[in-house]
């Protein structure tokens, strides 16, 4: 009888132990997951910054430089000249238009 008990107490025991060890298991891997998921954030802000900080010092280089104010000086004269295509565009297209109804191209 009392080699039954002692049976029974083992297995007790080693389900226990077996339970403590699936426990503290689960709690490393939880752990390497949570700190996989901290490291790849951290490296997304990385990245982030990284560009961000890239970016404002194109731009202070380009203040410093006066390349910015040419940049501009280059986008009003492109915005210039698109314009004046347009309008002459428009213009030919309103002549062409005033013509065909007087019956001049006829």
């Amino acid at each position: 009888m009392t080699k039954i008990e002692k049976a029974g107490k083992q297995a007790a025991g080693r389900v226990k132990t077996a339970a403590g060890r699936a426990r503290s298991k689960a709690k490393a891997l939880a752990t390497n997951v949570a700190g996989k998921k901290a490291v790849e954030q951290a490296k997304k802000v990385a990245t982030r910054v990284r560009a961000r900080t890239k970016a404002l010092a194109t731009e202070v280089a380009g203040e410093v430089t006066g390349r910015k104010s040419k940049q501009k000086k280059k986008k009003m004269a492109a915005a210039v000249a698109g314009a004046a295509a347009v309008a002459a565009v428009a213009g030919v297209a309103m002549t062409r238009k005033r013509r065909r109804k007087r019956g001049w191209l006829r």
